[in-house]
């Protein structure tokens, strides 16, 4: 359907692979996170995860790569998608120790 480059079909296999490592992050975070620690009534979670991981590590990792190092451009792109996949390690951990669960009843006494 489209014409491409050889460097845009280079640039497009490259962002594929990566993407297909991050949806395997996203897809455990999303069940675990947002299914399992949420209906647990551990929403913080969540936000402290996001926090740490997209803004703390993928976005200045991000941007040092594209700005500082001069990284290419497909390697900056996996620093993006960075968040997702670090956060597997911490998130199967907190899921593993049921820290996560709380007591949501009300006792209607």
């Amino acid at each position: 359907m489209v014409i491409l480059t050889d460097e845009a079909r280079g640039y497009l296999t490259g962002m594929m692979v990566i993407m297909a490592f991050y949806m395997i992050g996203r897809c455990v975070n999303t069940i675990t996170i947002n299914g399992v620690l949420d209906g647990g009534g551990d929403t913080l979670f969540d936000m402290y995860s996001l926090a740490v991981c997209m803004w703390g590590l993928a976005i200045p990792l991000a941007l040092l790569g594209a700005f500082v190092f001069h990284w290419h451009v497909l390697l900056v792109y996996a620093c993006t998608c960075l968040d997702e996949v670090g956060k597997i390690p911490w998130v199967m951990l907190r899921f593993r120790k049921y820290k996560w669960l709380r007591n949501l009843t009300r006792d209607t006494e």
